[in-house]
């Protein structure tokens, strides 16, 4: 009887230690790829040494030219949700033409040659790919100090073809929730390509 009750110990015993350890095994997988996640890169080193150098000197880098008119701090839980409008002109931000397939772009083209006249058509829909990147510096004795949150914002605008207008400076606004405290916005648009960074 001590041998049955020996061996259904021994047993249980094993059987809860195999059913502990990939738990734990699983929890320390969880908190690596936290870790991982909370060290992930958001802004590409292009964009990240331009912000650094503007840092540095001051002094925006004009390839898409922008303004930040206005800001506005309003309270969220325990954070401040910040909201921050610019303006920007549209032919900074490369708007092109829609054109949905290959075949379309042919007709087009055809068109575009045989049509022999003094009007310039106007497509009717034009789209910008671009990207916004945020980088929140702590500030200590205004001073930039240590990174505090890196934050990544692809946007696709899409406007009427007829009612554009290339010299136009529109205005767009972005918001981010970050806890409160003295920061450094660093900010930067680019085209989708990174060839532009404003």
């Amino acid at each position: 009887m001590k041998i049955k009750n020996l061996i259904v110990s021994a047993l249980s015993l094993i059987l809860l230690l195999s059913q502990v350890s990939p738990l734990s095994l699983s929890a320390q997988e969880k908190s690596q790829e936290k870790q991982e996640k909370s060290t992930a890169i958001f802004i590409p080193e292009t964009v990240k040494a331009a912000i650094q150098e503007g840092i540095q000197t001051r002094q925006p880098r004009l390839d898409i030219p922008f303004t930040i008119i206005k800001h506005f701090y309003l309270p969220a839980q325990q954070n401040i949700y910040i909201i921050f409008f610019f303006k920007v002109k549209n032919s900074d931000l490369g708007f092109a033409s829609i054109t949905s397939d290959i075949e379309g772009q042919k007709k087009k083209q055809e068109k575009e040659e045989e049509a022999q006249s003094i009007f310039e058509t106007t497509p009717n829909k034009l789209n910008a790919k671009a990207n916004v990147f945020l980088q929140f510096n702590k500030l200590e004795d205004n001073i930039p100090g240590e990174l505090v949150k890196e934050i990544y914002i692809p946007f696709n605008l899409e406007v009427d073809g007829v009612s554009y207008e290339p010299d136009k400076e529109e205005i767009y606004s972005i918001g981010y929730p970050i806890p409160p405290g003295d920061y450094l916005l660093s900010t930067a648009i680019t085209s989708n390509n990174l060839e532009k960074i404003g």
